[in-house]
């Protein structure tokens, strides 16, 4: 029963945090941007911001909630690959891959996803592995897939660039000063 409780209290958690970080997105980026004509950009928008910060907060968080917000990163990053396939594509294979070629950003968003489902995949299962390299990793390609896309960046981007290279520059030093 304790363990139920639990997982509704993560839950709840993880659904409070995704309503707010609804509302902090759109309020930042219609306040630089504009409203939002399309949908989908908003779309786009929120779920790649989302699996960011869930990404980055699951870093710095203690331990009993990191893998939730692990979780949370994986499941924004899924709709946002989501919104890729079926609402912007509508499943369209050739459609897909013509936008390949001409995006390489999306090659590098692809492989932090990637990376993001061998890791919940392998991650129960496989304890002795350091699964959490794989982790730094896709943060770095889905930084660089943020970067990408933007055509200009601006001082809120660096600052964002600034503060997710830091964190993964001090568990780098953190994880070699271990051996």
């Amino acid at each position: 029963m304790k363990k139920h409780y639990g997982i509704f209290l993560d839950t709840l958690l993880m659904f409070g945090v995704f309503l707010l970080l609804w509302q902090i997105v759109l309020g930042v980026e219609s306040y630089k941007i504009g409203d939002f004509a399309d949908p989908l950009v908003s779309l786009y928008f929120f779920s790649g911001w989302v699996s960011i910060v869930f990404l980055v907060v699951s870093l710095v968080i203690f331990k009993p909630i990191k893998k939730s917000f692990g979780l949370l990163a994986l499941v924004a990053a899924l709709l946002h690959s989501g919104i890729f396939f079926a609402i912007d594509f509508n499943w369209e294979f050739s459609l897909i891959l013509e936008e390949l070629k001409s995006k390489h950003y999306l090659y590098f968003g692809f492989l932090s996803l990637i990376l993001l489902i061998v890791c919940f995949i392998l991650g129960n299962y496989f304890h002795r592995f350091k699964l959490y390299y794989a982790v730094y990793i896709a943060v770095i390609f889905a930084l660089i897939h943020f970067v990408l896309i933007q055509k200009i960046l601006t001082m809120n981007y660096f600052i964002v660039i600034f503060v997710i290279l830091s964190i993964l520059i001090f568990k780098f030093l953190r994880l070699f000063k271990r051996g």
